[in-house]
């Protein structure tokens, strides 16, 4: 499995969203990986925690919540699948 990005439903939300793990969230957003975790704890953005424990980011939240620049995401993350998607943002 492809843990860069992933699209799912966010259960907060109810829509299908772009999910990102912990350390491209942090790097999306310039700050460390417990501060994304706080965030978590604070419920200030959406997660999903798959079976084998791993955290997923919602990238909506991540990106509503913390006022970060959709366009910054292109700058950060390479991957194609994701780049498509943030284009239709």
């Amino acid at each position: 499995m492809n843990f860069c990005c992933s699209r799912r439903v966010c259960p907060q939300c109810r829509k299908n969203r772009m999910f990102l793990p912990v350390d491209f969230a942090a790097a999306l957003a310039n700050v460390r990986r417990q501060t994304i975790y706080r965030w978590m704890r604070q419920k200030s953005i959406h997660w999903i925690v798959l079976n084998a424990g791993h955290r997923l980011i919602c990238l909506e939240s991540l990106i509503e919540a913390h006022e970060i620049d959709p366009r910054l995401v292109k700058d950060i993350v390479r991957n194609q699948q994701l780049l498509k998607t943030l284009r239709a943002l």
